[in-house]
């Protein structure tokens, strides 16, 4: 693990602008959401400046307006800080991407991602299964140890041969960033969630975290938390309880890997602009070294390591977002992209899948929400707080 020693992230942050309250409502107005909220934020000489707004409720626990501190879960943002804090630990001395999934997991032994490296399963390039649903187990009544899941995690091959080299075709896997996951785990000897704490930017560490790390710092957590979907099978209403059903069965209060971790979207910006600062040459707690492995572009597809890049026509980081922009979405609803050659931040966090996922409005929104807040963020124009 490593010791922070850079100072924390200088900025200045407007509680409530009226143009982003304006962008939130038309999510919720387009019935994508019941509650959404919108941040951006540049860099303006040594410090970032932020805004956010929000709009709807916490349907269907409060009927009244929420405030820009709700508490999301960021479902697959989760992998984008997961692979912040295994890069800076790799550039730092520590468990390094080269190792082998066996080396650090000697259960996956002779199944297809044995041997395949960290930084294969961080950019979605071990040749994977996207997803399978390992919660079936559980939900059986079947017993299965935790070793025995990964094991079948390991051996859903998405090909004819394991991956031999980086220059793999991409392929999106939630199975790779939880062996991932499980294998930072074994290194470190600790919780997943444990582990990132100390490897998080301060800057964002207080404003992201697992379920159970939420319930510790803050005893109004449950009030702040956006409902997802109601799922019969997990007794109704989820809530504050990851929405995913891998992570809850593997990491339980805790996270994975590919999900797991809950937090508001000031923490999101800030982690994006530590990021971007890294990147740009700036003072940070994450390595430049790291920054750059995390989301340098490599072939066979965008998907980078922790990130997504803009591909062409389509992208749902807007129109103008300029070729070295990087982010991610989420299932639940929320997204983050981010634009180093512009040193801007944008985020919106929804809980879209509230009541059922099969809610899909948000897609059509993304682009545009995100083009808005960039186009906003640029002309530094930060309206009175509301």
């Amino acid at each position: 693990m490593h010791v922070k020693t850079v100072a924390r992230l200088s900025e200045r942050t407007n509680s409530r602008s009226t143009a982003l309250d304006r962008l939130a409502r038309s999510i919720v107005a387009a019935g994508a959401a019941p509650a959404a909220v919108c941040a951006a934020g540049f860099r303006r000489a040594d410090q970032w400046i932020f805004a956010l707004g929000s709009a709807g409720t916490l349907w269907p626990i409060a009927a009244t307006p929420i405030t820009p501190d709700v508490v999301f879960d960021l479902a697959s943002i989760t992998k984008a800080v997961v692979a912040i804090a295994a890069a800076t630990e790799s550039v730092r001395g520590g468990l390094a991407w080269s190792s082998l999934l066996q080396e650090v997991l000697p259960e996956v032994e002779k199944t297809w991602a044995a041997t395949a490296s960290l930084e294969q399963l961080f950019s979605h390039r071990a040749g994977l299964k996207p997803h399978i649903e390992l919660f079936r187990q559980w939900q059986a009544g079947r017993s299965a140890t935790k070793s025995e899941l990964l094991k079948f995690a390991a051996r859903a091959a998405n090909g004819d041969s394991p991956p031999a080299q980086e220059s793999t075709r991409a392929v999106y896997s939630d199975l790779g960033y939880l062996l991932a996951g499980a294998a930072l785990e074994r290194h470190s000897g600790v919780a997943l969630d444990t582990w990132l704490s100390s490897a998080l930017p301060s800057s964002s560490a207080l404003e992201l975290g697992s379920v159970r790390q939420w319930f510790v710092r803050d005893p109004t957590f449950l009030r702040r938390c956006a409902p997802t979907e109601l799922v019969p099978w997990r007794r109704g209403l989820v809530w504050g309880r990851v929405h995913d059903e891998n992570a809850w069965v593997l990491g339980g209060l805790g996270a994975c890997g590919h999900a797991g971790l809950f937090g508001t979207a000031i923490g999101v910006a800030r982690f994006g602009a530590v990021v971007v600062d890294a990147l740009c040459g700036r003072s940070s707690e994450v390595p430049e070294a790291a920054a750059q492995l995390s989301t340098r572009p490599r072939s066979g597809g965008s998907l980078r390591a922790g990130f997504d890049g803009v591909s062409g026509t389509g992208s749902t980081a807007g129109t103008s977002a300029s070729p070295a922009t990087f982010g991610h979405l989420g299932f639940t609803g929320t997204s983050l992209w981010c634009d180093p050659a512009r040193s801007l931040v944008t985020v919106v966090l929804s809980n879209r899948v509230c009541p059922q996922r099969g809610n899909v409005c948000l897609r059509s929104l993304r682009a545009r929400m995100h083009e808005a807040l960039f186009n906003w963020a640029e002309s530094g124009h930060f309206d009175q707080p509301t």
